[in-house]
């Protein structure tokens, strides 16, 4: 009988090589870090999953002693850009998403305006002076009836489609009727990148 394969983890105690510092007080996380005439930043978000921003009155935020300014797309906007890179397929059309909402949040979190202060707690007081004028808009929750709705999340997809394939799959299936096939909706996620394995009509839901 051979001797059982030793291994370095499974049953055996490891030590703990990173644990030391952090558990006993003596980590550094990103609270911890203070550096001469540092500022802070907090983000306002939009608590509607889709509305229209009529207006943003900063005025009370900005005499609150601390706070450094107020920002807001229009300040941001123009010279800051992100591009969404589609995921799905490289056919989808490039839709640059601003750092700030313009004109219209579309899902709850949307960040609508920035305020930047002296310190955290000035500037989490500051978001709270901070007035915005929503108009709520209808909003689409549910991405299997995307398609048969007059709500539209982005004007660039008028029918909430961003992209339109044909089902592929790895095994051909036999055909048992002369029935067209048909293509599958799948969600657009755009936070976790998820990427179908089965692409069909891709909503745009946010």
């Amino acid at each position: 009988m051979t001797d059982p394969v030793a291994t370095r983890c499974v049953g055996t105690r490891v030590p703990r090589v990173k644990d030391t510092r952090p558990l006993t007080g003596h980590g550094t996380i990103v609270d911890d870090v203070s550096r001469p005439e540092m500022l802070h930043g907090c983000f306002i978000h939009s608590p509607f999953t889709h509305a229209r921003i009529c207006g943003i009155d900063a005025s009370a935020a900005l005499e609150l002693p601390g706070v450094h300014a107020v920002f807001t797309a229009a300040d941001l906007d123009p010279d800051v850009r992100e591009a969404w890179h589609a995921v799905a397929d490289n056919g989808v059309p490039d839709r640059p998403r601003p750092p700030l909402a313009e004109g219209e949040a579309k899902f709850v979190g949307d960040p609508v305006a920035l305020v930047v202060a002296k310190s955290h707690y000035i500037a989490e007081d500051a978001i709270e002076l901070v007035d915005v004028d929503y108009e709520p808009l209808p909003a689409l929750a549910d991405f299997t009836k995307a398609q048969d709705t007059d709500v539209v999340v982005h004007e660039a997809y008028s029918d909430n489609v961003a992209l339109e394939c044909p089902q592929r799959r790895r095994t051909p299936m036999p055909r048992t009727s002369s029935a067209p096939r048909k293509n599958l909706p799948i969600p657009f996620c755009r936070a976790t990148r998820y990427r179908p394995r089965l692409t069909g009509k891709l909503p745009v839901i946010a």
